[in-house]
């Protein structure tokens, strides 16, 4: 009993320091909304509609203009951005950056875009790496927030009385405090810019730039406030309001709506600036050119944003099928481009001819597409709900007496409130790259089309829905996961997500109907002009909708399995890591890993768990890259479950798209050297130390055998006695994870190499091969303390010339870490820290040497990374947590 006393309350503090943030921003949300229902109880919404038409079309037009200008100014940010961190990015790739990732993250506000994720994708190829992205973040984070003060407290120096109908302070006490303000903050950046100063944010310290560079940015900033302050400044009628109390207003708006982190400041933004200007302003006007600002400043570049990254993924796909390059949906590969990594960037230098912005930019959309399809599924859903709460104009419900059966009428009501809210859903599956979620969405906004035509006889979102159907049509490539539909539907954030969205409709339905009063026969009441009964219906089959998807989702069993092998699943999976390329399955008959199954348990993945690291060896076991992609997809989910972070230690470059799509950075780790076994050669004067090597260990009575399992005991019992000596004489023991240990029964699985020395057994190494035979590789590798000094030299050239033999491909040498490593003007920081503990940390291990002796073997050299979902500059605790997997904790690492 005391048991379950302590985990409950452990159990429930984690849950709300993982999602508190997330239910505040319900509940600030669930507040603005309760605040305009306060503020709007005597504005129809009838009034508002013809306030909004009332608009003139060159006002219109003019905050188009205008909108189009802010976003424009928003590439002052970036640029001055890299001029404070002194790295030269070419204008084009700035801009094309900068407005596509605003467009997004404004109107969605997901933090994937943000917060600087698509910055990181699109700047990493030119050399920008995490720290940078930070920086940049946070310079124009400083230069906003100075330039809302400046706004603010200048408006608030000249126009006072703007706060006195809500704060009973004097019109000379607000001048006083605004002018200490604006004094203060002035003072405070110059001195300290003059002074190369620091600011501290969190236990981040950024040098504050020279006084020209801050002002450039401040000047942006400002530029960037009042150009969007103007575009819901034109929609009001001239003279309505006085410009000052309207900057104040905007300005505490835009504050208010970005602290409560609602995405784009729905709702908590209209109710600040409600409240602050409903006494200069009609209401229903106020509220008509609130909508058109939302429309104007975030929805149509929201559109202009997917439709630019759709573009560039079409013209891809147009250019490949010029090329006659078949675009196959079954292989996962050819789905699926490669990320330009970071050696790619190093290699293709901004001005060279290697160079191109079209990779730089498909490798960003193919990123960014899936999330912001996402969202505009979302506003699709929202929009269907949303239609059956507004109220319909007369001449369209007499129109409707004429042409439309009540029956079809109030069908299509019904139908649009459930489409709308499985929309909702499944934004997330379509998020998480999910192949059904695509043609299921697909066909949903294909009703949904038909829908608003049948429930507005108006062609205006019957458009839009068609071209989102055709959006989604042209990103097919990239929802390639054969996963559930609703996996992730259970997850809190996306739960309460919906729970907004199904408030706001209720909220909205409330509002337009409130003239109507509530009587139990509404709910019965069938007529075309009987629309609150209508949407009363609606509601409930929503919200119906939205309670059976969730529970059975969450009473679903989940359908993959995590085992601690035993000596029956060890048989059950050997087939698999027989019948496939990747020999690092071998490592899971070590037993001392748990394994994540796919759903025929064809496929598995590795892992341990340290601390909050879950860490998954090399990528997942499989002959299918689908299954593959879903393990990468559902340990990232499980990790996250148990707020760990997912991780991968040592992926090959073959498949780093496959984590790039699934939210994980990468780090280098080294580079694996493999010998390509069709072209090796003993012969020519490269090889002319490998034949002295292995002639004399020849002359000294060395001989070499292989020897498949089963193992005899005695022959096991000897090479327990090499092994422990071995281990005496490097005083080190036994490691786990991703090296393998002596022990028996894991050796009954491997041939093994053996080296005799006049007869006597000094050496052995267990080799690691697969039935496909397209690689093979050693793991243990141990030999007697008086052994012949050429003996490794002499196993290692006579295994691959065996193997040669035997017609394998590729012989692994293994890793040389931290090598490989670029160290330049456009190096990351993780990279320059590993290029110094190569150059350096020769006294703790010999980097240099390692690949020297590979090195002789001529092989090609492959990188490999460690792929995690740990935020961060560089993945140092991470690899702790490792270290501490691979030596039975932090005392094995040091010592013995």
């Amino acid at each position: 009993m005391r048991l379950s006393t302590t985990l409950v309350p452990l159990a429930v503090r984690r849950f709300f320091k993982a999602y508190g943030p997330n239910f505040l921003v319900l509940a600030l949300f669930l507040l603005g909304l309760h605040v305009l229902q306060r503020i709007l109880h005597e504005v129809n919404i009838h009034d508002v509609y013809l306030q909004f038409k009332a608009i003139p079309v060159q006002r219109i037009a003019l905050a188009c203009l205008l909108s189009a200008a802010a976003y424009l100014v928003l590439v002052g940010y970036d640029w001055t951005a890299f001029r404070y961190i002194k790295k030269k990015i070419p204008l084009p790739l700035i801009a094309f950056t900068s407005i596509t990732s605003f467009s997004l993250s404004n109107t969605i506000g997901a933090s994937w875009l943000s917060g600087g994720a698509v910055r990181y994708r699109m700047y990493s190829g030119v050399g920008v790496d995490a720290s940078d992205i930070a920086m940049i973040i946070a310079f124009y984070a400083v230069g906003f927030a100075t330039a809302e003060v400046l706004i603010g407290g200048g408006a608030l120096l000249l126009h006072p009385e703007v706060l006195q109908d809500y704060l009973p302070v004097s019109t000379s006490f607000v001048r006083v405090c605004a002018a200490l303000a604006l004094s203060f903050l002035v003072g405070l950046l110059i001195v300290r810019s003059m002074h190369k100063g620091e600011i501290r944010i969190g236990k981040r310290h950024f040098q504050l730039p020279r006084i020209g560079l801050l002002l450039g940015q401040v000047s942006f900033s400002l530029l960037d406030i009042a150009l969007s302050g103007a575009v819901l400044f034109v929609l009001l009628p001239d003279h309505s309001v006085p410009f000052l109390a309207y900057i104040v207003a905007f300005a505490l708006a835009l504050i208010v709506g970005a602290l409560s982190h609602v995405p784009g400041g729905i709702g908590v933004f209209e109710a600040v600036m409600a409240t602050m200007l409903g006494h200069y302003v009609s209401l229903d006007i106020l509220t008509a050119a609130l909508i058109g600002h939302r429309v104007i400043y975030y929805l149509l570049p929201f559109v202009f944003g997917v439709t630019m990254l759709a573009g560039s993924e079409a013209f891809r796909l147009m250019k490949r099928r010029a090329a006659n390059k078949s675009e196959s949906t079954t292989t996962l590969k050819t789905t699926v481009n490669p990320v330009l990594t970071h050696e790619a960037a190093g290699k293709a230098k901004l001005g060279d001819d290697s160079f191109s912005y079209q990779t730089v930019i498909a490798t960003v959309a193919r990123f960014a597409l899936p999330p912001a399809l996402s969202g505009l599924a979302l506003l699709m859903g929202v929009a269907l709900l949303y239609g059956s709460s507004v109220p319909l104009r007369t001449h369209t419900l007499q129109l409707f007496h004429k042409v439309m059966p009540l029956e079809l009428l109030e069908f299509s009501h019904l139908l649009g409130g459930v489409a709308g809210t499985l929309l909702i859903i499944l934004s997330f599956a379509l998020w998480q790259r999910v192949r059904a979620a695509l043609w299921l969405t697909s066909g949903l906004v294909l009703l949904g089309a038909v829908l608003s035509f049948i429930q507005t006889l108006d062609y205006d979102r019957t458009l839009v829905m068609l071209l989102v159907v055709v959006l989604l049509y042209t990103c097919q490539s990239l929802f390639y996961r054969r996963a559930r539909l609703f996996s992730g539907s259970v997850e809190p954030v996306w739960f309460l997500l919906t729970l907004a969205a199904l408030a706001g409709f209720i909220w909205l339905l409330f509002f337009s109907f409130k003239s109507v009063p509530y009587r139990t026969d509404l709910w019965w009441q069938f007529a075309i002009d009987a629309q609150a009964p209508r949407g009363l219906r609606t509601a409930v089959m929503a919200i119906a909708t939205f309670i059976i998807v969730y529970v059975i989702t969450a009473l679903k069993p989940p359908r993959r399995a995590i085992v601690n092998p035993s000596i029956e699943e060890l048989a059950q999976v050997k087939p698999v890591v027989a019948q496939q390329d990747n020999i690092d399955g071998n490592f899971v008959f070590s037993g001392d890993k748990q394994l994540l199954l796919s759903d025929n348990r064809q496929s598995f993945l590795m892992f341990a768990i340290r601390n909050r690291s879950w860490v998954a060896l090399g990528d997942p076991i499989s002959r299918d890259d689908t299954e593959s992609v879903e393990l990468i997809w559902e340990f990232k989910r499980l990790a996250a479950k148990e707020r760990g972070n997912a991780v991968f230690y040592q992926v090959g470059k073959e498949n780093l798209a496959w984590y790039v799509d699934a939210g994980f950075q990468l780090y280098k780790l080294g580079e694996e050297a493999r010998v390509n076994l069709s072209r090796f050669s003993m012969e020519g004067p490269a090889r002319s130390k490998l034949r002295q090597a292995r002639s004399k260990a020849t002359r000294e009575g060395l001989t070499f055998e292989v020897a498949y399992p089963p193992h005899s005991a005695e022959r096991l019992a000897e090479l327990r006695t090499i092994s422990d000596s071995w281990l005496g004489l490097k005083s080190a023991r036994e490691k786990s994870f991703s090296l393998g240990r002596f022990d028996e029964d894991y050796l009954q699985h491997f041939p093994l190499a053996l080296i005799h020395e006049h007869g006597e057994l000094t050496a052995f190494a267990n080799v690691f091969v697969t039935d496909t035979k397209q690689e093979a590789t050693i793991d243990l590798m141990r030999h007697r303390p008086h052994a012949e000094k050429n003996t490794m030299d002499f196993l290692f050239v006579e295994l691959i010339l065996y193997l040669q033999a035997e017609g394998y491909l590729t012989f692994s040498l293994g890793m040389a870490p931290l090598s490989g490593f670029v160290n330049d003007q456009t190096a990351r920081l993780w990279d320059r820290f590993g290029m110094l503990v190569y150059k350096k940390g020769g006294r703790f291990y010999n980097f240099e040497g390692l690949r020297h002796f590979k090195a002789k073997f001529d092989p090609d050299w492959e990188p490999r990374y460690l792929a995690t979902t740990q935020k961060g500059v560089t993945p140092l605790l991470t690899l702790v947590d490792i270290a501490g997997i691979i030596s039975g904790g932090v005392r094995g690492v040091f010592g013995k």
